[in-house]
């Protein structure tokens, strides 16, 4: 409805619902009606529901603001990302659900139609402006965004890193939110804030992100475990205890995301400390009912009290944390129970060779990608750009190599039809623009969904790999099981890469990340390593020997580039220019002063 239009009967009945109060009594059925009626979504929890017709209701009253002059409510996803970026805010769909954009819209257009408020105001008010001024900020315009930035210095040095986040204006957080919702707020700031957007207009631009940065670490570490010591029984042996406190945790609900059936029941014969291992990221686990193999970061995860959605992160494992859903403000952790150290022994095992695992599929996907690189360079596909990419569809399938017609998505149901000859007849009269429109939308929601799996399936390996790196120590010798993204991020936090610096390559950041944790160590040593001291454990300067534990086993199987990585994390440069010459060296290294076992043989 544009502005001057008169209200609907079902617009009357919403705005009269919600002036009386009593929108959270209702039926669900009676929302769903008026949602209905108003064009609105009708999926979700009742609270969803009842925050999507407080939203239209409030939209009908600030539909001046909107260019079209309709209600906020009732505009496409387009639309209604265009009506964001005008005013600098925050657009983007895979960060934020559409009804938290139409709250950010709808709150700034009652804020720009609503009187100035009142000079005075509170420490608590500062920070609300300032948290504004994420999503009001424009790129032409940085005077807010530098403001912002100052406030976040301001409250680094006093230490409040919960008020810091909190100044993305997506509500309060504390150590009780998922890492999740610490996570959402920190992306929200860093569009601010960060040095490629500051850098010229304000000199301390990168020492405000160090702090944004910083206070999320911060807020996102788990607790302190309890380092007591072991109590002993009456046969003077140590009893099994675990490593921290059960109290106010437990055994939340994890559903399959496929068919949502329940995960660790007693159908899917998994024992009690495989919930520790789904938790913490370290495995993947069956479902019993559809046989979909998901992990921690691809399950649907129901808060203990209100039995609602929420999002988890490995990171949670060990805080006392809040499910973030309306009404619902009781913490809850995670039960940790008991693993026996023959099963830790051999999960360790397992872990590493999943690591090694993944690191030649990720290999293997890079030199495939850069072989049909080279491939479409000699043969010029790459100056065709999508039409000689449809042709070479067209041609695959005229010859029987894909089932579909690529334009219309037609396929052949019997044999005659599927004759080269018919094929290449029905491309011909294939001329149809609204059948080519049609197949087009749906390869576009195919790859969309695709795209969605992929990204599930791509936070499900990080999260092993991170646990992979934990679990074997997480020493820098052992960093060559990270990602590249990984591997980026500690960078950054250790400020060996400066936040407006160009990304370095994968052997360049491990080499930094091994001088530093060498010069770590050795500021630890009580004496220099000099003569008459006691040995170092590292092979030199920033040097660290080779050992069991911290190389890969399969380092036969491994390429060049994967080689010199693993020689990086151990602070040393390889000379090797095959992979005999590279594997060589590093037996040298490790069987130092002993009698050498080859590993080629």
């Amino acid at each position: 409805r544009s502005s001057g239009a008169l209200p609907s009967m079902a617009e009357k009945q919403a705005a009269a619902l919600v002036a009386s109060g009593k929108l959270d009594k209702s039926k669900l059925s009676e929302i769903k009606g008026l949602l209905k009626a108003l064009g609105q979504s009708q999926s979700g929890e009742k609270s969803e529901l009842n925050e999507r017709l407080l939203l239209f209701v409030e939209g009908a009253a600030v539909c001046a603001g909107v260019e079209s002059g309709s209600n906020p409510a009732s505009l496409k996803i387009g639309d209604l990302r265009k009506e964001l970026a005008k005013r600098g805010l925050p657009c983007d769909t895979s960060i934020s659900t559409r009804d938290e954009l139409l709250r950010s819209l709808v709150d700034t257009l009652k804020r720009s139609t609503a009187p100035t408020a009142s000079a005075g105001g509170s420490a608590t008010g500062a920070d609300e402006a300032a948290g504004s001024a994420v999503g009001a900020s424009k790129d032409k315009d940085p005077a807010r965004d530098i403001e912002l930035a100052k406030r976040v210095l301001e409250l680094a040095e006093t230490g409040e890193d919960e008020a810091i986040l909190s100044l993305a204006g997506l509500g309060g957080i504390s150590r009780a939110c998922t890492v999740a919702a610490m996570r959402k707020a920190y992306l929200h700031l860093s569009r601010s804030i960060h040095p490629d957007k500051l850098g010229r207009n304000f000199a301390d631009a990168t020492k405000a992100f160090q702090a944004l940065v910083g206070a999320f670490e911060r807020l996102s570490q788990p607790d302190v475990l309890d380092d007591e010591p072991r109590a002993k029984n009456a046969k003077g042996k140590a009893a099994s205890t675990i490593a921290r406190s059960n109290a106010n945790c437990f055994k939340t609900a994890m559903k399959c995301p496929r068919c949502k059936v329940e995960w660790g029941q007693a159908c899917d014969g998994v024992e009690k400390y495989c919930y520790n291992f789904m938790m913490q990221g370290v495995k993947c686990f069956t479902c019993s009912t559809c046989l979909l193999e998901f992990g921690c970061m691809t399950a649907v995860h129901n808060c203990p009290h209100c039995r609602k959605d929420f999002e988890y992160s490995p990171a949670d494992f060990h805080r006392q944390v809040t499910c973030g859903n309306p009404k619902c403000t009781k913490e809850f952790g995670f039960n940790l129970f008991y693993v026996p150290p023959r099963v830790e022994d051999d999960l360790r095992a397992e872990v590493k060779k999943a690591a090694e695992h993944r690191l030649k599929v990720v290999e293997g996907a890079r030199s495939r990608a850069e072989r049909a690189a080279r491939k479409a360079g000699l043969s010029g596909a790459g100056r065709g750009g999508e039409c000689t990419a449809t042709k070479e569809e067209e041609k695959a399938f005229t010859r029987g190599l894909v089932d579909a017609c690529p334009r219309c998505g037609w396929e052949p149901t019997s044999k005659t039809e599927a004759k080269e000859e018919n094929l290449i007849e029905h491309l011909k009269s294939c001329t149809d623009k609204k059948s080519h429109a049609a197949h087009l939308k749906r390869k576009a929601g195919e790859s969309a969904r695709d795209e969605a799996k992929a990204k599930g399936r791509s936070k499900q390996d990080d999260a092993m790999t991170e646990a992979a790196f934990q679990m074997m120590g997480a020493q820098a010798s052992q960093m060559w099981m990270l990602t590249d993204a990984q591997l980026d991020t500690r960078c950054l936090q250790l400020g060996l890469r400066g936040a407006g610096e160009p990304a370095v390559e994968r052997t360049e950041m491990l080499t930094r990340l091994s001088r530093h944790a060498a010069a770590a160590d050795n500021s630890r040593l009580l004496t220099d390593g000099g003569a008459g001291t006691a040995p170092s454990r590292r092979g030199g300067k920033g040097v660290q020997a080779p050992s069991a534990a911290s190389l890969p086993d399969n380092l036969h199987s491994l390429s060049l580039r994967q080689l010199k990585d693993v020689c990086a994390a151990h602070g040393f440069t390889s000379k090797g220019r095959s992979t005999d010459a590279v594997i060589k060296e590093l037996e040298a290294r490790r069987f130092s002063g002993e009698d050498a076992v080859l590993l080629l043989e």
